[in-house]
């Protein structure tokens, strides 16, 4: 099945005046088109799927893996596997029945941003990666560029984390499950046997249905029940509106990446520059703030039953949009590094 790219609006700045494009610069396919005030739109006639744009923005998504997956997926190989392969579709050899389970595939490197190879390096994953610029030149989806920008992002990712990278030549195959079982002795392998099978007579019974079904219930149950209790009732227009503390506050997965990063080696966070707004409660002149409702994090939001604005800098994504709104200028951007996420 073939990648598809997906846009999740909420972190596109662009509908709050930004004029950034570059997700229209870097696509080599020229399928990204910009119209004033809104988020971008994908030609799907002549997007490749090579998935340039995930890697420099969070608003593009690559619906085969997310950066987040690929860093709990490369945790779990390297426990089973003691090494990651990371590759691409053009390096990935025809006579290739299927990769061994410790290689991840992807449209293209540079799907990966910096943070995420931040995250990879600093969690010291043992990676090597089956790629270069000679398999890149000739690549139908991305081409050079594609080369160009994970080539960047990665050596961004070894000055900070000082970790490396191996490289190969080949992606390792997936050998046969009676196969990688003949290396195991005897009670291992009896144990793998009596979890398939008590998977299997699971699924067959529909007890894992059941099990599966009963904690999507209670979520849902728990969902709906916060769901109500956001909203209060207008009394004059009879409707529903939303309080403002129950507006949630988001971190966009960069900074997600970057936070894992940072907690896996907390020597890194004053090596990674960030840009964040520094709000002055003591200037605050205006009771509507203007700077909440441009917030597209919530980073800065007013809460419920008090007349005052909140921040929680481990969500600000430093888009500056508070700053020029702020009527009293109690807002302004500041330079600062990841150890706020220590």
């Amino acid at each position: 099945m073939p990648n598809r790219i997906a846009i999740d609006e909420r972190w596109c700045v662009r509908p709050l005046g930004s004029t950034c494009e570059r997700c229209r610069i870097v696509c080599p396919a020229q399928a990204i088109s910009l119209d004033a005030g809104a988020v971008p739109r994908i030609d799907e006639a002549l997007c490749t799927s090579c998935a340039l744009c995930a890697g420099i923005c969070d608003t593009f998504v690559a619906t085969d893996i997310l950066p987040l997956d690929v860093l709990s997926h490369a945790q779990s190989s390297a426990e089973r596997a003691g090494d990651v392969c990371i590759t691409c579709m053009e390096a990935l050899p025809d006579d290739i029945s299927e990769p061994a389970g410790n290689v991840i595939v992807l449209s293209c490197l540079a799907e990966l941003s910096p943070e995420a190879w931040i995250a990879l390096l600093a969690h010291r994953i043992p990676l090597s990666i089956c790629c270069d610029a000679d398999i890149c030149a000739s690549c139908a989806q991305a081409g050079a560029r594609g080369y160009a920008l994970w080539d960047y992002a990665l050596r961004k990712a070894r000055q900070i984390t000082n970790g490396d990278v191996s490289y190969e030549s080949s992606v390792p195959q997936r050998e046969s499950l009676m196969r990688d079982l003949g290396g195991i002795d005897e009670s291992d392998r009896r144990g793998i046997a009596e979890d398939i099978g008590t998977t299997l007579k699971d699924l067959a019974s529909g007890e894992r249905r059941k099990r599966t079904s009963t904690v999507v219930d209670d979520l849902i149950t728990l969902q709906e029940r916060m769901h109500a209790r956001a909203f209060t009732l207008d009394t004059q227009t009879n409707t529903l509106k939303l309080k403002s503390a129950y507006k949630p506050r988001v971190i966009p997965p960069s900074f997600e990446l970057i936070q894992r990063a940072v907690k896996a080696d907390p020597d890194i966070a004053s090596r990674i520059p960030l840009t964040i707004a520094k709000l002055d409660k003591a200037a605050c002149a205006c009771d509507d703030y203007p700077c909440a409702r441009k917030c597209p994090t919530h980073a800065l939001r007013t809460e419920f039953g008090t007349s005052e604005v909140s921040y929680d800098p481990m969500c600000c994504i430093g888009c500056g949009y508070c700053s020029a709104v702020c009527p009293a200028q109690a807002i302004k951007l500041s330079q600062t590094t990841a150890e706020i996420f220590s």
